[in-house]
């Protein structure tokens, strides 16, 4: 078999028998290779094992290779260990050159100051080394065990607990996990709100800034945890005497950019391919259930076709999945007006317009990257060209194509300051649309704007990029109501100009913010900029002057200086080629302050709800049916003695395996009934499908779904109303065509009609008075409230009255609770499920419930209707 190009095989490692490598809960062994450009050396070996599986090694070492990607030398190499039957029989980590662990709660310290502080630093000390570096790494991926013996000031190794929310189950929960803590694939999702008072994160088990770690193990605390703590208050160092002071946030907002700029799937499928070359994924050879546990918790990563498949494309997929997280959490990140440290924390946004440096830096770091490539690749090459090199190739022995595309990152840069900014421009959109909501108001004093139903165009989505899509919130075609009132009116005019101003500028932000990363160039952001130029300059005194003294034009000024204001800071190429400005406790230019919205206003409800039912339909009724399902069997639990609550369960799962209904429909027509309590499968529908339709929509986040995310990842979303205001939406919105919508309430009544109509007449009559015969009450029974028999003969009789208008007489004279209009409904449904699909409706209605349902929907347009008794065509039965 032949092993992967960065392979080591078991016969090439040198065992050393070194006694004082430290204790761990794996068989350590240190040895010794040879590497063909630099020689010997030494790292250590660790086999194979029940909480070490093949498939938890091959995660292991892909994480190594995503965090030199970013990190280069201060992240230890790891290689998989193949034995002499060319089987994977354990991983390689090679050693980092002067590593020293921190130091644990009750470990003896060094007598020498110097000593001292490597192992138990300052948080000078931590500022000097950068250790923000690997903090955000190890945040980002997911690291469930940063103790002391993992980490030192400058690098980090041990990585089988990274990328956790998977990992776990290969290699074997915690005690802790689930019990006096949190699932981990619930836990180690990242949120925004980690950044408040980064670098302390409380869902972590072992974690630097941990007071007690997750699973009470004092003895893998780490003992400098209240120096790292003191990180979150942003402390400043002078890393010389002619520098400025660098602040730690702008270390984590340099850390968090790297991370961004240095990820491209090209360049990690190239380096993957050196590690693993086509070495398959294989997980189902997991033993004891944990190979079903991946694939119910992850079905799309780890399912019989992907088993198969090279593990390189598979963990492509989980990089790429990992990304879109990370790049969701930070790019878009709105700050913090005060952490819990009593100190402001900047926004993503705040910081690039700050560092234009910062993006340079990282390309230096690259290009010194390519350099070393370079230098080993040739250097190797030299080796091979006189003899077979003696060793294994280096890791900066890579081909070409594994070296850092400088062009592609520059456009990676573009895209993440475009994105960083959405939030605000939205929020200028945002401004401009509550405007314009005030003025209709004033001008019509009839129904709110916030009322009307918003068109908007639905353009098939394009497929996803193997990088994160742009972000897309922008309106161009919104349509507003037209006014109903003096044209010449000055408020009127200044409504329409500042329509047209929303419609040019949603034009210009489509045309900008549809673009992906590879379309990207330094002259579509100047032409962005020219436009929003000559819209404030085409606008700003024209609207003045129709505004006139109101308070309309106190909005627009606000608007309008918001507009300039972003205009100016916004040019990308001005951006790249200015100077560093003062960040962190130093005071800013006095600017507009970005305002969120709060996630209970109507509008903001409104946004999300048609976001979720948006993204029912785009992930398919197979996902979609697996999240309503998960949410049934692992959270709803109804009370054993509730009867009705266990039926609906059974119905739910029941209607989900037989209906064909789209996305938005299933879930629309389970939220149109039952309650809206805190412990009611709508709210709990609610309470776990918003944060999923949040997450998943990376690259169709607006300012009002980053106001809820926000509120879900600070556990403050207000669930039940949402699910309260859900039931409503699913039962009024013209998007719904399910059997509780307002579109199916409108059209089983019409239906019903037709099928009258298309009735013989005397069929007809002899159904109704069958119906009406059975009702009649004995002639005995004088206390019978049942008198409409005669009544309903007299609609029969009546050669003036249609077969539709005699059903409509029926439902519309009596009471709701009319015995005789309800069987004459049940009666007509049952002949309408005989028409051999005729009327598909209808053959629907196959419970109490759902005969109630339609019967009121019967009831109601009934009610409504008006007749004409000089005809007996249908064009007079009107509403």
């Amino acid at each position: 078999m032949t092993l992967p190009k960065k392979a080591l095989r078991y016969g090439q490692l040198k065992f050393t028998n070194d006694k004082t490598i430290p204790s761990s809960g794996h068989v350590i062994e240190k040895a010794t290779f040879v590497d063909a450009v630099d020689g010997e050396k030494t790292g250590f070996f660790k086999p194979l094992s029940g909480s070490y599986p093949r498939v938890l090694a091959l995660y292991s070492v892909a994480v190594s290779v995503a965090l030199r990607n970013s990190l280069g030398e201060s992240a230890a190499e790891e290689r998989l260990v193949y034995d002499e039957k060319g089987e994977i029989c354990g991983t390689f980590s090679i050693g980092l050159k002067k590593y020293k662990p921190m130091a644990p709660s009750g470990a003896t310290l060094p007598t020498n100051a110097s000593e001292r502080e490597e192992v138990y630093p300052s948080y000078n000390t931590l500022l000097s080394h950068n250790v923000a570096k690997w903090l955000i790494a190890a945040w980002r991926y997911k690291c469930d065990d940063r103790h002391p013996g993992n980490t030192d000031l400058d690098n980090i190794l041990d990585y089988d607990m990274m990328l956790w929310g998977i990992t776990w189950i290969m290699k074997g929960a915690r005690n802790v996990d689930g019990i006096i803590k949190e699932h981990p694939e619930t836990s180690m999702g990242l949120k925004s709100t980690d950044l408040d008072n980064f670098p302390i994160i409380n869902t972590r088990t072992h974690w630097p800034t941990n007071t007690m770690p997750g699973n009470l193990n004092l003895a893998k605390r780490h003992m400098c945890y209240q120096a790292f703590r003191e990180l979150a208050a942003n402390p400043s160092i002078k890393l010389d005497s002619s520098s400025e002071p660098v602040s730690f946030q702008e270390q984590f907002f340099s850390a968090i950019l790297q991370e961004l700029l240095t990820y491209e799937p090209s360049i990690l499928r190239e380096r993957f391919t050196e590690y693993f070359g086509t070495e398959p994924l294989n997980y189902l050879s997991l033993p004891d259930g944990k190979d079903e546990l991946l694939s119910k918790t992850y079905p799309k990563l780890f399912n019989a076709e992907t088993d198969r498949r090279p593990f390189v494309d598979h963990i492509l997929e989980v990089m790429q999945k990992e990304y879109d997280e990370f790049y969701r959490n930070t790019v878009f990140y709105v700050g913090k007006e005060k952490n819990d440290s009593g100190v402001p924390v900047m926004s993503f946004r705040d910081f690039l317009q700050a560092r234009p440096t910062a993006f340079n830096k990282t390309k230096a770091w690259a290009e010194q990257e390519n350099a070393s490539i370079e230098e080993y690749s040739q250097a190797y090459k030299k080796k091979a060209e006189s003899a077979p090199p003696a060793g294994v190739p280096n890791y900066y022995c890579l081909p070409t194509a594994a070296k850092y595309d400088l062009e592609r990152m520059h456009a990676r840069y573009h895209q993440i300051w475009r994105d960083a900014h959405t939030l605000h421009f939205q929020a200028i959109l945002s401004n401009i649309d509550k405007l314009l909501e005030s003025l209709w108001e004033e001008l019509t004093r009839k129904t709110s704007l916030a009322s009307k139903t918003l068109e908007t165009s639905k353009a098939s989505p394009k497929p996803m990029e193997e990088i994160t899509r742009s972000i897309q919130l922008f309106k161009s075609d919104i349509e507003l109501p037209k006014l109903d009132c003096d044209e010449e009116n000055p408020l009127a005019q200044g409504y329409m100009e500042l329509k047209r101003l929303r419609q040019d500028l949603g034009k210009c932000t489509d045309r900008y913010f549809d673009l992906q990363a590879g379309q990207l160039n330094d002259e579509a952001n100047m032409n962005f900029c020219i436009d929003i130029t000559h819209y404030c300059h085409e606008y700003e005194n024209r609207l003045l002057k129709l505004f006139g003294q109101t308070p309309s034009a106190d909005a627009w000024l606000n608007i309008i200086k918001q507009m300039w204001e972003f205009n100016n800071s916004f040019g990308f190429v001005r951006h790249l080629k200015g100077k560093d400005t003062p960040i962190g406790r130093q005071e800013k230019p006095e600017t507009t302050p970005f305002v969120m919205r709060n996630h209970t206003e109507k509008a903001v409800i409104s946004a999300t709800l048609h976001a979720l039912f948006d993204w029912a339909n785009a992930i398919g009724r197979l996902t979609l049916d697996g999240y309503i399902g998960e949410v049934i069997v692992n959270h709803y639990a109804p009370s054993s003695l509730n009867v009705l609550s266990n039926k609906h369960r059974t119905d739910v799962l029941s209607y989900l395996k037989d209906s064909k209904e789209e996305g938005q429909n299933i879930l629309g027509h389970i939220l149109a009934k039952g309650g809206t309590e805190s412990n009611s499968l709508n709210t709990l529908l609610i309470q776990y499908l918003v944060p999923m339709m949040l997450t998943h929509r990376i690259g169709q986040s607006d300012v009002n779904l980053s106001s809820v995310l926000r509120a879900v990842q600070k556990k403050d979303f207000e669930v039940q109303t949402y699910a309260a205001e859900a039931q409503k939406f699913v039962q009024t919105d013209p998007r719904f065509s399910h059997l509780y919508s307002a579109k199916a309430r409108h059209a089983f009544p019409e239906s019903m009609y037709q099928w009258a109509k298309n009735m013989d007449r005397e069929a007809f009559k002899k159904i109704i008075r069958e119906v009406a015969k059975n009702y009649t009450p004995y002639a005995f029974n004088i206390f019978s409230a049942r008198t409409r028999g005669p009544e309903v003969e007299g609609y029969l009789q009546d050669s003036s009255n249609s077969n539709e208008m005699i059903l409509a007489k029926i439902f519309c004279k009596g009471e709701r609770e009319s015995t005789l209009s309800q069987e004459v409904f049940k009666k007509v449904v049952e002949r309408m499920q005989t028409s051999e699909g005729d009327y598909p409706l209808a053959c629907q209605v196959t419970t109490k419930e759902m005969r109630a349902h339609f019967f009121n929907a019967v009831y109601d347009d009934a009610k409504s209707r008006t007749f004409n008794k000089t005809t007996t065509t249908t064009s007079e039965f009107s509403h």
